[in-house]
């Protein structure tokens, strides 16, 4: 039955389970098989770890890409189960683009929300988390990480949602000429 596979994929840990053994390849098939099947909040988890494979396997566009349309969805459902791995993904590229400030903000709405709703990190992400929140750390120093730690951490998940919504995408309109103007 149609409805069957697809709750068995929803509950489907296969993608996951084969990024931590490093087969990553195997894992971006699982989870590139996966994503077209789920609706609603089904493919939050879905795409959370495709972006994670993406990550992976140093696809950034792919990474954000998929983050993001996940956060979208969570936003829309009200499904938030996920959206502290999906915000963690979108910090750690973050990081990778040397923006330390933005990093420290996702990281601090990731911790925010896994605090306030009980949600624990998987083991398969605690070293990257770990190994990105000390480069964070380094980078901006301990006062500037934890006072930008501090202003995430009072936010409701809506609007934490709303800020790393409002960051991603390109502007629609050229930043110079007449075009700009009108």
């Amino acid at each position: 039955a149609p409805e069957r596979t697809t709750f068995n994929r929803v509950l489907n840990p296969m993608p996951e389970s084969l990024l931590a053994c490093d087969e990553i390849v195997v894992a971006r098939r699982w989870a590139d098989d996966a994503v077209p099947m789920m609706h609603g909040s089904n493919k939050i988890p879905v795409l959370t770890v495709r972006a994670h494979i993406a990550l992976a396997q140093g696809e950034v566009e792919q990474a954000a890409r998929d983050a993001h349309d996940a956060l979208a969805i969570a936003a829309f459902t009200g499904a938030f189960l996920r959206v502290p791995d999906a915000i963690e993904c979108l910090a750690r590229l973050a990081v990778g683009d040397g923006n330390h400030r933005h990093a420290a903000r996702l990281f601090g709405f990731a911790g925010a929300i896994r605090d306030r709703k009980g949600i624990a990190r998987f083991p398969l992400y605690r070293a990257s988390h770990a190994a990105a929140i000390a480069l964070v750390r380094d980078a901006l120093g301990n006062n500037d990480f934890e006072a930008l730690w501090a202003e995430a951490k009072d936010l409701p998940i809506e609007e934490s949602l709303r800020y790393v919504q409002r960051r991603r995408g390109n502007r629609k309109r050229p930043i110079s000429g007449w075009e700009s103007l009108t």
